[in-house]
């Protein structure tokens, strides 16, 4: 992804910098589980979206947001230790919403995964992949049965890899409280894809 409209923190320009500047934002890192009490601030986010998914579990009052890695590590490629690493994540949201169940007595979902998608000469090493293919199913399976086991369901969103996004937000999965009476929304590069 180009680096184009990136601040010195890594974040790119756009809403989630603007949240994360007023403290009205938490933002998680690669690899981390985290939740915030929509009291304490309205959103939270993530970014640097390149093949990670993204899982978000929220309610009116606290959401709960997961940046899993494709590959925990880049020295083991092994898809057990990938797909292990999806399942210690999942059983962090699941955790965290058990400590906090009080804060989820209803939940809206989300998987944001990465779907193939290149335009041009096949890249070395991708020449089988179909535009359109989801990546990494087997882990989105892991985090849909993880969903279901909790008891919720789940929408699925989709972006492409490899990213050529370089607008503003480019890269960002952000949940939103909007206030009182209205939807939680979630953003996907800036552009609400949930909760419209």
């Amino acid at each position: 992804m180009s680096q184009v409209g990136r601040r010195p923190d890594g974040l790119p320009e756009g809403y989630l910098a603007i949240l994360k500047d007023r403290r009205r934002a938490l933002v998680v890192g690669m690899g981390e589980v985290r939740m915030i009490r929509f009291n304490q601030a309205p959103a939270i986010g993530t970014y640097g979206l390149g093949s990670c998914s993204v899982v978000a579990v929220w309610s009116a009052d606290a959401a709960i947001l997961a940046h899993i890695p494709p590959n925990p590590s880049n020295l083991n490629l092994d898809s057990r230790v990938s797909e292990e690493n999806v399942r210690a994540m999942m059983r962090e949201v699941k955790r965290i919403r058990d400590e906090n169940s009080y804060l989820f007595p209803t939940a809206g979902t989300t998987i944001i995964c990465g779907r193939w998608w290149h335009e041009g000469p096949p890249m070395s090493g991708f020449e089988t992949m179909a535009n359109g293919a989801r990546l990494l199913p087997d882990q989105v399976d892991i985090m849909k049965r993880a969903l279901t086991e909790m008891g919720y369901g789940h929408e699925i969103i989709e972006y492409n890899v490899p990213p050529n996004r370089t607008g503003m937000g480019a890269g960002t999965a952000i949940v939103v409280n909007r206030g009182p009476g209205q939807r939680v929304a979630v953003y996907l590069d800036d552009q609400i894809v949930v909760g419209r």
